[in-house]
């Protein structure tokens, strides 16, 4: 479960009928409705205690590629292909500019901390998953349905398609959005967003500005709520310390 200010917990998937407690107030089903039994899932819940996304991850049968700690250039995927990078802190995993072919692709990092890909990062097909993972380029989502979480980008990121979500994500650059029905949540952007598509829902998302460039976000660099419209300027955006 990932819930608001990047909190997430783990929790057995209930069979049947049976309801998994996300919060105090809400006790969900989606889980078995969406993903089926003993699924693997992320539930995103909002600062409000309800669910607001369910994002599946398959179980059997899926092709599953492990990352070697040595590091690779690039990878190819088909469609359900599931990409795990490894949970050593040894650099760089992928060094090159990633692409993900096919639909239903998941590509899963250990944490931001530990799983780098030292390029750009393009998802081309749909239902596109990206978790735990810093890249150290810009990053694009070309299908829809995809999804974004739990993620470090040192570049811009672009929503190129519709119905994607970004959750407890820090991005160094901005956000564009160019498809409709997007939804991006919970996270910090530099760069402010901008939207060309229509019925783009930004909630609980906050600003700042990386004065001394070292890819950490001390608490008197944070800012003002991120609103969906216009990038702002870093002057903009009512960062705490700043005048």
């Amino acid at each position: 479960m990932i819930g608001p200010n990047g909190q997430e917990q783990v929790y057995a998937t209930p069979d049947g009928n049976a309801c998994l407690q996300v919060s105090q107030t809400e006790c969900t089903t989606a889980v078995q409705q969406k993903c089926g039994d003993n699924a693997r899932a992320d539930v995103i819940v909002d600062n409000k205690g309800k669910t607001n996304q369910v994002i599946c991850y398959p179980v059997n049968g899926a092709p599953v590629r492990i990352v070697d700690p040595a590091g690779e250039d690039t990878i190819t995927t088909d469609n359900g292909s599931v990409v795990v990078l490894d949970n050593t802190d040894d650099g760089t995993d992928l060094k090159g500019n990633v692409s993900l072919g096919g639909n239903d692709v998941v590509l899963y990092g250990q944490g931001s901390g530990v799983s780098v890909i030292g390029g750009s990062l393009r998802a081309e097909g749909n239902n596109a998953t990206v978790r735990g993972v810093t890249v150290q380029g810009p990053v694009t989502l070309e299908g829809n349905n995809s999804n974004l979480l739990l993620c470090v980008i040192y570049g811009d990121v672009v929503l190129a398609s519709n119905n994607n979500v970004i959750a407890n994500c820090t991005i160094f650059g901005k956000v564009m959005s160019r498809g409709n029905n997007n939804f991006i949540y919970n996270s910090r952007i530099e760069g402010g967003v901008e939207s060309e598509g229509q019925n783009l829902l930004c909630d609980n998302n906050i600003a700042f500005a990386d004065a001394n460039d070292d890819k950490v976000i001390a608490d008197n660099e944070l800012g003002a709520p991120v609103t969906c419209g216009p990038a702002n300027t870093a002057s903009e955006k009512g960062i705490k310390g700043s005048n």
